[in-house]
């Protein structure tokens, strides 16, 4: 894979079947075919929750 061109600002790019936002606990869910690009690192997965809480900011990935 080879990751797209992505401005190296602290953002994070995520390509996913299905992305869904829950803003009340502060999770990003990516499913299906997921890929993540991050300051030149990448993860692809079957289904990642990302919790944006600062206490719980540790990407959950899940690969069949």
């Amino acid at each position: 894979m080879v990751p797209p061109r992505v401005a190296n600002d602290g953002q994070m790019l995520v390509q996913a079947t299905e992305v869904d936002y829950d803003y009340n606990n502060s999770r990003v869910s990516a499913v299906g075919n997921v890929q993540m690009f991050y300051n030149g690192t990448s993860v692809e997965a079957d289904k990642v929750i990302y919790d944006r809480r600062p206490s719980g900011c540790t990407p959950k990935a899940t690969s069949a």
